[in-house]
């Protein structure tokens, strides 16, 4: 399934450069000098960290690889389907947050909470990110507002003691 996304990526990236390069062999030639640039990127940054692992090991990482790539596809398919779906922009949040990609994260997950303004998930996935940035008042406020909506919510309990513990 990935390489048919991935595919998709290079047609969609394509279309795109022609709209300001014009249906040139310069269009084509950037896209597939980008792919094959990230091929050789990944090839040689994967073998280092693939040489210090066992081979179990290495094929957990590519699987989960894999699956982070298509889970990405897919959140981000629904999102574009189904702008008003709060467990889509939820997903897409916690994607790109696993990245390390903040602002965007933020930003799906703001859409999601202003859709499902009850959503627990949606409140803790913030407070956690606002406790990776080191803003631990936010993300106590955020942590309180999951536990106001679901008392019982283990990750909001445990979130909010990370952001009240000593500083």
């Amino acid at each position: 399934m990935a390489p048919r996304i991935s595919h998709r990526y290079e047609v969609a990236w394509t279309r795109l450069l022609t709209l300001f390069l014009g249906h040139t062999t310069a269009a084509v030639s950037t896209v597939l000098a980008a792919f094959m640039g990230g091929l050789a990127i990944g090839s040689a940054s994967g073998g280092r960290v693939a040489s210090r692992m066992t081979r179990r090991q290495a094929l957990q990482m590519y699987a989960a690889l894999e699956l982070v790539v298509i889970v990405s596809a897919i959140a981000r398919q629904a999102v574009e389907a189904d702008g008003s779906n709060p467990a889509a922009h939820n997903l897409l949040g916690a994607i790109y947050a696993s990245m390390g990609q903040r602002q965007p994260a933020r930003e799906s997950f703001e859409a999601a909470r202003r859709l499902n303004p009850a959503d627990t998930s949606t409140y803790t996935n913030l407070g956690l990110l606002a406790l990776d940035s080191g803003d631990r008042n936010t993300a106590a406020e955020l942590f309180t507002e999951a536990l106001i909506l679901d008392p019982q919510s283990p990750a909001a309990r445990e979130g909010l003691a990370r952001a009240q513990s000593v500083r």
